[in-house]
């Protein structure tokens, strides 16, 4: 039986969204959680890999900022993924993301995502549905983690 880590992180926005150009509601279109689920013997070992290739790859940068120490800065998913990003930088942002999963997958860990599409019209939107279909989050990571021999936690507890 293995133990896994489990890092979850929400993307996008909770409220609701109407259109990019709408004055109020634009924000984003969909809102949902991503993250990783690691065995718990190899949670060292991906984290010093990813300080190490978050050094590399975004060094400039840091240094641009003051930092030496890839512990102490973050740079936000939403500021390095975007289009422009992407036209700029497409090979040295997709090889970097390449790796990191890549690396994530050799030490037995999984990626997971769940995201729910919001309704355009403001007077439907219910963040509780929202955070019902976001609450199977948890269930999901224990599907993962019992197809990869762990014993995953009943709903009772």
């Amino acid at each position: 039986m293995k133990l896994y880590c489990v890092y979850i992180d929400e993307f996008g926005h909770v409220g609701p969204f109407v259109s990019r150009d709408h004055p109020r509601y634009n924000t984003s279109p969909i809102f949902g959680l991503g993250g990783i689920l690691v065995p718990s013997e190899e949670v060292r070992n991906l984290g010093e890999f990813f300080l190490a290739h978050k050094a590399r790859f975004l060094g400039q940068e840091m240094r641009a900022h003051g930092v030496t120490d890839p512990l102490t800065w973050e740079k936000k998913g939403s500021a390095l993924y975007t289009a422009q990003n992407y036209t700029k930088y497409r090979r040295p942002l997709t090889d970097g993301t390449r790796r990191l999963l890549n690396r994530l997958r050799d030490f037995g860990g999984r990626t997971l995502y769940l995201g729910q599409k919001k309704t355009p019209v403001v007077d439907a939107f219910d963040p509780k549905a929202l955070s019902k279909h976001l609450g199977t989050a948890a269930p999901e990571a224990g599907r993962i983690c019992g197809q990869r021999g762990s014993t995953a936690p009943s709903r009772d507890g």
